[in-house]
């Protein structure tokens, strides 16, 4: 029986050029009975990973190497033969990629000699001057050379030509150099193979078989074009030479390769030969994490300890209690057996490192069961008040690393970084990978280049797949329909008679200039022509305004005007368009850097995982991803970015600018009984974490009344309980509407708390370890194997010991299996509760924030963009609502970031007071009587200098609800659409001689150029000068460089204009809608009116109701509403269902578009940014949706306005 090993295969993770997973490739192997597979990628090691679990899953040997690609040199195929030899091929790798660009490898022969020890290579005859002989004809160099020389000159442009001869691969690899003989059923294989057989045998270098293996089957060569031509920038048809000339980089049969090479046999023995040579597997591959942070002297086990015991003593004093002394030794002994002493370490010197720099941060996630984590300073959720569970965090069943997940500021994030890179250096530190794959935008638009589709009709169908998942195979064929690929209906996407747009007599135009934030910088300070201006901001040469277009606009259906085939594509070539893209689907497109997750290793980490260059300056990153680490138990700290505490800290600074007051996550008064009035009303926008509309919906009926209600409503709205059928068993007997019982003691002791229902991954836990006698360890692979529950098998032996060990225990079988339901309803979905309960302590500080502090918060909020649910528009709209007054945005008054400005208001009495939204501040007996469990009676949540939220009772004496100011939002320009940052520091830096007292003061004291004074200009912020919108565009546009002379300015280049001598008074008035559109086109947003309001006549005629008048509806009535789409959200867990929100001048409507209508009316649905909903109203518990039947685009002149929604699955 022939046995044979494949030695050259690339993965998909040879990005753009292999055309299977590898997974597939290593299936495709095994069941060809190969003896090993060599994963071969080019430059890379990143898909070895996923191929060794696939491996040792299939029983298959697997060899590791790579395709390296010298610029002065043809590919060589290098194999690891040893740990070390896998070292140096990690540390070869790792020299040219961080010698390049992200994404390319820069190596020379020279750089591979250095690195030759111990690897094996594989080389072809082509350009070593080994072929005097062979055949090298065009197919059989991009065999050999995969990519042409023409594709390495912008690499090699810059190197200096080689002072000497290359040496011989012979002399580089002595012993271990072999001729790659590969054969795709050209039309001279025999003679081919007779000539490299005779060059072989002259050289003295061993002959040996191989594949230049793409892809795992035949089937896959038409994929395998279309990544070569997405690769090159053309299209399939112009490849040419550079696509292979048959399906043949396939893995093949044994008997067919014994056939091939029946004349040299010797060649497939000698695979088995360099397989056995090569008995380096991942698996020795052993992790050791840095020693440095102990003192010297000190080992870090005794380290950990001490400085556990010393912050148990700063978190309780020297009285520790019994419970929390009992988890400390025993948490401690279970880091020492499993030695994971040093990640602790790492993680507390970060916490400690990011404290010094007053950088708020806080752990999270599994690491808040850990009571050592807690003592460290790392989480803040204490466990004397919480029942924690450490094998949820770590336990000795567990095969994995620990995992502990620390928030800091989004925008000091990078200060952490480039401390683990300093302390590390680039050598031990790397951030974790990121795997980019193919989704059906991206792969529908790769392939529909590749296969000669046009830009625009691809661009169009591109644009109408939505992100929200479904089957894509039928909506694939559908957009095809629609978009007129293929023959069918089109959907129905409203009636003319619908369509507000035929009343509208005027519209403002776009820009025509693209998005302002996607420009350089140096573009604003070029001279720009008159057509880029809005209408409503135009001027004549004679000084009048140029009126606006007049046009009807045409229907989202309309313009799909052409429903027949392109004359280009028959229906087999938009069939082929579906299947191709949905087989690039989930492939790999490139690599990309983890939120955060960073590996610090002891040794040189360069020889563990190649490390490249990331896009951004200054980082690093390994190739592979979490799941890889994963899979090797190799540790990482996630140094995660939260958008909240950022908010949080820049509100307490703002806060102490306007007040005085300091504040800190210390001294935010707990237990609040006007702060949980505002939650129950689900007045939460800019809250974290229960801003969403499934949390809002909530929230009135949850009700939160203290703490641990918002650490459950924390975990409810989430997928686990959902799926688990948990969320409305626990509100109805939160309701009272549900009597509460419990099957035992011990069943009682695990879900009291929560009404008798597991809401947290504890709890789960919990109950098969005293339900069914599960041990933790075994508890969290019941966990864990819930999220694997498709796979075949995998959970049955769960179930199985899950269901007798309960009825076992006395339990109805009924019981168990409404348990097992709901535990595997958790999967990966459920929150731990001390997760939970880390995430409640910032929602309820962001919550008493905006309670007191609504200006402020807000104002944070906006200046720690991007983050949470709402665009600025709906944060001013909602402060505005809370009696915040807000200012635009002023050359005189603006800084970059919104600001608060003091008003003082007078309550008639001649003393001055402030308006205030629930200025009520204090304790709630019934909370602390709820809360009594969980805070075990202590005055406080927490202690330390770590602690959060103190009982109010502590600080009632020091701090008062009522405060002396007033403060209201000043805009800054951030707001401001493509105006840069630079531009803005111009400004402030020259208002520091005084304010500006005229245009032409202003233009000569910051001499900014024509294209940023024309930005300023149409977001009016010249107010304080006295100039409108057009007035300041006329002078801006008075500014225009002699580069490009307008003779209307040519008299106004000698004119003072700040003077008055040349007085735009002519320019008629903008309207006031022209003002609110303008608003919108330059900030997202206008204070003067909302767009909706323009048109309420017309709306009102059509039986459109307003936002607000929804409250007064009847229950299942038919409504109609219209507004601006501010958010569309599809969660996993609600069957396609999409949660829209609308926003008019009275407020918000929350619609739910069902899968079927959603459908219908995509057009509207996914693309609209103003719509018309006609529905049922449902209201239950104070919560109002319309159940939407129908939707409608609203006018083009709405559709034009820069609102984006915001869209979230």
């Amino acid at each position: 029986m022939l046995r044979y090993a494949e030695l050259h295969a690339k993965t998909n993770f040879s990005f753009l050029e292999g055309a299977s997973h590898p997974d597939e490739l290593v299936a495709q192997a095994r069941a060809l009975g190969y003896s090993a597979l060599a994963i071969t990628d080019r430059n890379s090691l990143a898909g070895v990973v996923r191929a060794h679990g696939a491996a040792k899953e299939a029983g298959i040997k697997l060899i590791v190497g790579a395709e390296i690609t010298p610029l002065d040199a043809p590919p060589v195929v290098l194999l690891a033969t040893d740990r070390a030899a896998y070292g140096r091929l990690c540390r070869l790798i790792t020299k040219g990629r961080r010698a390049a660009p992200k994404g390319e490898c820069r190596l020379t022969m020279e750089d591979v000699a250095e690195h030759a020890e111990g690897l094996i290579a594989l080389i072809g005859a082509g350009g070593w001057g080994l072929g005097a002989g062979v055949n090298t004809s065009s197919a059989d160099r991009a065999s050999i050379l995969q990519f042409p020389t023409s594709n390495l000159q912008p690499l090699t442009s810059n190197l200096s030509p080689p002072q000497s001869p290359a040496p011989s691969p012979q002399s580089l690899f002595p012993g271990r150099c072999y001729l790659l003989a590969e054969l795709h059923h050209g039309p001279d294989d025999d003679g081919k193979l007779d000539r490299l057989a005779a060059t072989a045998k002259s050289l003295g270098i061993p002959l040996v078989a191989a594949g230049d293996v793409h892809y795992h089957v035949p089937a896959r060569q038409d994929l395998c074009d279309v990544l070569a031509a997405t690769r090159h920038g053309v299209t399939v048809a112009e490849l040419g030479a550079r696509r292979f000339a048959n399906a043949e980089r396939h893995l093949k049969p044994l008997d067919e390769l014994a056939r091939r090479y029946a004349k040299y046999p010797d060649a497939l023995a000698r695979t088995i030969e360099i397989a056995d040579r090569c008995t380096f597997s991942l698996d020795e591959l052993r992790y050791e994490y840095p020693l440095e942070l102990a003192p010297p002297g000190e080992t870090p086990l005794a380290y950990l300890t001490r400085l556990t015991w010393e912050g148990a003593r700063t978190r309780y004093g020297d009285d520790v209690p019994e419970r929390v002394r009992r988890l400390l030794e025993h948490e401690l002994q279970l880091i020492a057996e499993l030695r994971y002493e040093p990640y602790f370490l790492t993680v507390w010197d970060l916490v400690r490192f990011a404290r010094s720099r007053g950088i708020l941060c806080q752990g999270r996630g599994s690491a808040a069961n850990s009571a050592v984590c807690f003592v460290l300073g790392i989480t803040s959720v204490d466990p004397s008040r919480i029942d924690v569970l450490f094998e949820r965090f770590v336990s000795r069943e567990r095969n994995e690393a620990p995992d502990i997940d620390v928030d800091f500021e989004h925008e000091r994030r990078e200060e952490v970084l480039q401390y683990l890179y300093e302390k590390y250096g680039r050598e031990r530190a790397g951030l974790t990978a990121v795997t980019i794959t193919y989704r059906p935008r991206s792969a529908i638009r790769d392939v529909g280049r590749a296969l000669g589709f046009g830009a625009e009709i691809i661009g169009k169908l591109a644009k109408s797949l939505d992100r929200h998942g479904g089957d894509v195979a039928d909506v694939l064929e559908q957009r095809c329909r629609e978009v007129g690929l293929l023959p069918g209906r089109l959907g129905d996407c409203g009636s003319n008679e619908e369509r507000v747009g035929t009343f509208l007599t005027q519209r403002a135009q776009r820009f025509r200039r693209g998005r302002g934030e996607d420009r350089e910088e140096e573009e604003l300070l070029t001279p720009d022509d008159n057509s880029s201006v809005p209408p409503c901001f135009r001027v004549s040469e004679d000084g009048s305004a140029l009126s606006s277009a007049t046009s009807a606009q045409p229907s989202a259906s309309s313009a799909l005007k052409n429903n027949q085939l392109n004359s280009a594509q028959t229906a087999a070539d938009v069939h082929q368009l579906i299947r191709l893209t949905l087989e690039l689907l989930s492939f790999p497109r490139h690599l990309s850097q983890h939120v955060g997750g960073m590996v610090m290793t002891r040794g040189p980490l360069c020889e563990l995982a190649p490390i490249e260059n990331a896009a951004m300056a200054d980082r690093t990153v390994i190739e592979w991803n979490k799941d890889d680490l994963d899979e090797l138990g190799i540790l990482k700290v996630d140094v995660l970015a939260l958008g909240m505490l950022t908010a949080i800290r820049k509100c307490f600074a703002l806060v102490e600018q306007s007040t005085g007051r300091a504040l800190s996550l210390a001294t935010v008064p707990a237990e609040d009984t006007a702060v949980y009035d505002m939650i129950c009303r689900a007045d939460t926008m800019g809250v974290f974490q229960i801003e969403s509309r499934a949390q809002m919906s909530m929230l009135p009926r949850l009700k939160p009344r203290c703490f641990y209600d918002l650490v459950i409503e924390v975990a409810i709205v989430r997928p686990g309980p959902i799926q688990g059928d948990m969320v409305h068993p626990y509100l109805r007997r939160r309701a009272g509407e549900e009597p509460v019982e419990y099957p035992s003691d011990a069943i009682r002791e695990v879900l009291e708390k929560t009404l008798g229902v597991p809401l947290f991954q504890e709890q789960a836990m919990r109950l098969a370890v005293v339900a069914a006698g599960f041990t933790p360890g075994e508890a969290d692979q019941l966990r864990r194997a819930m999220g694997a529950w498709r796979r075949t098998g995998v959970i049955e032996r769960f179930r199985e010991k899950l269901l007798c060990g309960m009825t076992e225990r006395g339990l109805s079988p009924e019981f168990a299996e409404r348990v097992f339901k709901q535990i595997q309803g958790f999967g990966e979905y459920g929150f731990p509760e001390s997760h939970a309960a880390s995430f409640a302590l910032l929602v309820y500080v962001s919550a008493w924030l905006k309670c007191y502090y609504p200006a402020a918060f807000a104002a944070a909020v906006i200046n720690s963009q991007p983050m949470g649910f709402y665009a600025p528009a709906q944060l001013i709209r909602d402060a505005i609502g809370h009696g915040v007054e807000v200012l635009p945005a002023d050359v005189n008054k603006s800084d970059w970031d919104c600001t608060l400005e003091p008003i003082k208001t007078s309550n008639g009495s001649g003393k001055i007071e402030t308006r205030r939204h629930g200025d009520t501040e204090g304790g709630n007996e019934e909370c602390k009587m709820k809360n009594e469990k969980w805070n075990a009676g202590n005055p406080s949540i927490f202690h330390s200098s770590f602690c959060i939220l103190p009982s109010s009772d502590s600080l009632r004496a020091s701090v008062s609800p009522r405060f002396d100011f007033e403060s209201a939002i000043r805009l800054g320009f951030r707001l401001v659409v493509g105006l840069p940052r630079i531009v803005v520091d111009a400004v402030v830096a020259a208002r520091k001689s005084g304010a500006f007292r005229s245009f032409d003061d202003f233009v000569r004291r910051t001499g900014l150029g024509q294209a940023a004074l024309k930005r300023l200009a149409e977001a009016d912020a010249f107010r304080s000068l006295g100039l409108d919108r057009r007035e300041a565009l006329w002078l801006a546009l008075g500014k225009e460089k002699k580069a490009r002379p307008l003779p209307l300015f040519d008299a106004l280049e000698a004119t003072d204009v700040g003077d008055g001598d040349r007085s735009p008074e002519a320019l008629p008035e903008i309207t006031d809608e022209e003002q609110v559109i303008a608003d919108y086109l330059t900030g997202g947003l206008s204070l003067r009116a909302h767009p909706i309001s323009f048109h309420r006549e017309r709306l009102a005629a059509l039986g459109v109701v307003t936002a607000a008048a929804l409250a007064a509806a009847e229950n299942d009535s038919r409504v109609r509403v219209a507004g601006l789409v501010l958010l569309r959200q599809r969660p996993a867990t609600a069957k396609g269902i999409t949660f829209v929100t609308l926003e008019d001048e009275t407020g918000t409507a929350n619609l739910v578009v069902h899968p079927g209508v959603w459908q219908r009316f995509h057009a509207v649905a996914h693309r609209s940014a103003a719509v018309i909903a006609r529905g049922k109203l449902e209201s239950r518990s104070g919560v109002i949706h319309v159940i939407v039947e129908r939707l409608d685009d609203l006018p083009r002149q709405l559709a034009e306005l820069r609102v984006q929604s915001r869209d979230f699955r």
